[in-house]
């Protein structure tokens, strides 16, 4: 569930920055991402979090490179966590891309 966490937000930074303009990197870096949406807007998104869910992905495709989660993993807990944070990233991207849809 962790990975999938990741991809929506990914794909939410990724859509945000499109809709704003801005060239769209290969990138899969959550925190790189999300510099390059709060030159835009800042969103008040825990870069903490945001930094751990990145290790996930990474953890993921690349077992114990950054070495940031204690077992490489989420705990069930952590990855619940992960969703409910995924799920406000989505509904603040989602609601500042309908309000800039009616300006």
């Amino acid at each position: 569930m962790a990975f999938h966490c990741q991809q929506a937000i990914e794909k939410y930074f990724k859509a945000y920055i499109l809709e704003n303009d801005k060239p769209l990197l290969k990138i899969h870096d959550l925190p790189k991402l999300h510099g390059i949406i709060k030159k835009i807007k800042d969103f008040g998104i825990d870069e903490d979090i945001l930094a751990l869910i990145n290790e996930t992905y990474i953890e993921d495709r690349y077992p114990g490179e950054l070495g940031l989660l204690p077992d490489g993993m989420p705990t069930d807990e952590q990855a619940q966590n992960f969703l409910e944070f995924a799920k406000e990233v989505e509904e603040k991207i989602k609601t500042e891309l309908k309000r800039k849809a009616h300006v």
